[in-house]
């Protein structure tokens, strides 16, 4: 079995459906590693319909689902393909099952599937959110993890110059010009237009811009904008304001056909829709008679002579925003854009403060996550400062979870208006900044830091660094004598992955030379300030060796023995709320978040979240680098103050990063 977790927008179902077009197309399966036919079976879990409290057997769900989309094959029929044929089984969205005590019965239920069928090979793709160990979200069937990452900027060019070549082939063909000629000119018109799109992301100043642009459904929001505008907003709501309007409205104004609804009425009518979809439905698809039936009030206050199903038949012909579910359902194309929408009506709705009280009680709900950040970042300053009042009234915030501690500093980070200098001081204890720090250091090399640059001259950082990587084995041949390609060889591999760039985050996907060549340039900036000779304070930051760095974990317990773990030896093995591990949250979570696993000498993250490089070999045969720690996709065992782990120098991983030690001067 696979597993497949991904953001919002990142291609799961896509990737699901490619699967499913590689078994149906003569020798693409090859492309998967399989080199039988397999008969693919694409199934959403939402669809799933229970005995009881427990969902019934696959082959009559996908009778019944088969018999929704108007195709009868029986449950036998399907019982016989499962036993008797190679199958791929492709379960999609365990995240869209909003109620968590189901998550988990699913999660039994694909366990007990999975060991019924000795013929089948299965694929579960699902959000983050939607399957986190710490919530008891599990599967125990064997299986690999496989995480959708960002699309590099050479994917974004790639994807980009595809799609425009598909949209402009498409697109109408002049009689008066020959077909090739046609074609040619339609070639060059699109390679031009993905060319301008990519070097106006790839722009210094729009940085924001990038990250967005890693989400392949943002991507595309943003060609089909740029498209017609050679422009792109510059926030993810933006971008998905801008989208929506193009739907509903622009792109049939430009064929001088009419939209049933100018855009920002049809908005008035499909946020509280969503709303109502998110909260009393809770769900991404609706009976086409209810959906008529609760839209219809709303739209006759701004058409008498408009129906709810024409309205809703326009959504589906032509705007794109909603699909036909079998014979009698919608369902929103997109499960983002229905969420923006609700985050859009939660805007409304929250002057009542009664309102607003129960919104802020579905905060740490995976179903409400999304709505909520989108919510904050529509919020005016007033709202944004009624709801975290509310919020830390409300007697769950005094303890949250690190899952939560992580989702309300993302709603900080998102909110538009930010007068939250009494939040940020209620949040958060006066610590390192991981990433933050580590970005000046990646922009000081890149010429972007005039400040730092005028306490030490980069040409002279970069020859210390020079006179240093020749005592090391291997640092001169990974760093190079050019300075100006270090930002891209010592930055992270993961600093624009909405998992790990938070500024309270460690920094993750960097070897071991650059976190040396990261404490060479704190110990010479020290240097500058103090005013003494760079030479002697090359060494005042560097990393701890693994003596050290056990020392510290294991301390001494009240027996005067070393603590198998680092914090306190009463509290036991590890948990959930003592460290990250395990996967349990799904990535790295802010420095000293896990405040409970502290070591009693104060020590933060000592065991899990990231790997910690050590100054030393990992042995005798000194091609290896020891690391200490564990990390958040490690088990228990790496997490004991005597785990270690070893590879070599130049290896960047997502679970890789290092703890700084200031020596004695």
């Amino acid at each position: 079995m696979l597993l497949i977790i991904g953001e919002p927008g990142s291609g799961k179902t896509t990737l699901l459906k490619y699967y499913a077009m590689c078994c149906l197309t003569e020798g693409a399966n090859q492309m998967l590693g399989i080199n039988e036919t397999m008969l693919p079976i694409y199934f959403p879990l939402r669809e799933l319909e229970p005995d009881e409290a427990y969902p019934l057997p696959l082959p009559e769900n996908l009778a019944r689902w088969a018999g929704r989309h108007v195709l009868n094959i029986s449950a036998e029929t399907f019982r016989d393909w499962l036993h008797n044929r190679d199958t791929l089984i492709l379960l999609d969205g365990l995240d869209e099952i909003s109620e968590l005590a189901q998550r988990k019965r699913v999660c039994e239920w694909i366990d007990n599937t999975a060991q019924g069928l000795i013929r089948a090979r299965f694929v579960m793709a699902s959000r983050w959110t939607g399957y986190r160990k710490a919530d008891g979200i599990e599967l125990a069937f064997d299986h690999l993890r496989a995480d959708v990452k960002p699309f590099t900027p050479d994917q974004q060019a790639e994807f980009l110059k595809k799609w425009f070549s598909a949209v402009f082939s498409r697109e109408y063909h002049d009689v008066n010009v020959p077909e090739a000629e046609w074609q040619q000119l339609q070639e060059i018109h699109a390679l031009k237009k993905a060319d301008t799109i990519i070097e106006y992301i790839s722009d210094k100043k729009n940085k924001h811009l990038r990250e967005l642009a890693a989400v392949p459904m943002l991507l595309q929001i943003m060609a089909i904008i740029w498209k017609e505008r050679d422009h792109l907003p510059q926030s993810r709501p933006e971008l998905y304001s801008a989208a929506l309007k193009y739907l509903l409205d622009y792109r049939d104004r430009r064929r001088n056909l009419n939209p049933k609804l100018p855009a920002d009425k049809a908005m008035r009518v499909l946020a509280p829709i969503s709303l109502w979809m998110q909260e009393t439905l809770i769900a991404d698809e609706v009976a086409k008679s209810t959906l008529h039936k609760q839209m219809q009030p709303t739209i006759k206050t701004l058409d008498d002579e408009l129906s709810s199903q024409s309205f809703c038949e326009n959504l589906r012909d032509r705007a794109g925003l909603i699909a036909d579910y079998g014979e009698d359902r919608y369902i929103f194309r997109h499960k983002s854009l229905r969420e923006y929408l609700t985050g859009l009506q939660l805007v409304k709705d929250v002057q009542q403060q009664e309102r607003l009280n129960k919104l802020v009680s579905c905060f740490g709900d995976d179903w409400w996550e999304e709505p909520l950040i989108f919510f904050i970042s529509e919020a005016d300053d007033n709202d944004f400062d009624r709801f975290m009042d509310t919020f830390f009234r409300a007697d769950f915030s005094r303890e949250l979870s690190p899952e939560s501690q992580s989702l309300l500093q993302q709603m900080v980070e998102e909110a538009s208006q930010r007068k939250i200098d009494s939040l940020v001081r209620l949040l958060k204890d006066r610590r390192i900044h991981s990433n933050k720090r580590y970005r000046q250091f990646i922009d000081y090399l890149a010429g972007q830091q005039t400040e730092l640059a005028d306490i030490l001259s980069p040409d002279i950082y970069g020859s210390h660094v020079l006179k240093v990587s020749l005592k090391i084995e291997g640092f001169t041949e990974f760093i190079g004598e050019d300075i100006k390609n270090w930002p891209n060889i010592l930055r992270s591999e993961y600093d624009e992955e909405k998992r790990f760039k938070g500024d309270d985050q460690p920094v993750v996907g960097v070897s071991w030379y650059a976190a040396r060549a990261y404490c060479l340039w704190l110990s010479l900036i020290a240097a500058k300030e103090a005013n003494v000779e760079s030479e002697e304070a090359t060494g005042w930051f560097r990393l701890p060796d693994e003596v050290e760095w056990e020392w510290a974990a294991a301390g001494r317990g009240p027996d005067d023995g070393l603590r198998e773990y680092p914090w306190p030896s009463d509290k036991g093995g590890p948990s959930k709320n003592l460290a990250n591990y395990d996967g349990n949250v799904g990535a790295t979570t802010p420095v000293g978040q896990y405040s409970d696993g502290a070591s009693p000498e104060g020590l933060h993250d000592m065991a899990g979240n990231v790997w910690e490089w050590m100054e030393n070999w990992y042995d005798e045969d000194k091609d290896v680098r020891a690391l200490r720690g564990g990390s958040w996709l490690n088990l228990d065992d790496a997490l004991r103050c005597s785990a270690r782990s070893n590879y070599a120098p130049d290896d960047r991983y997502l679970s890789f990063g290092f703890r700084v030690v200031r020596a004695q001067s």
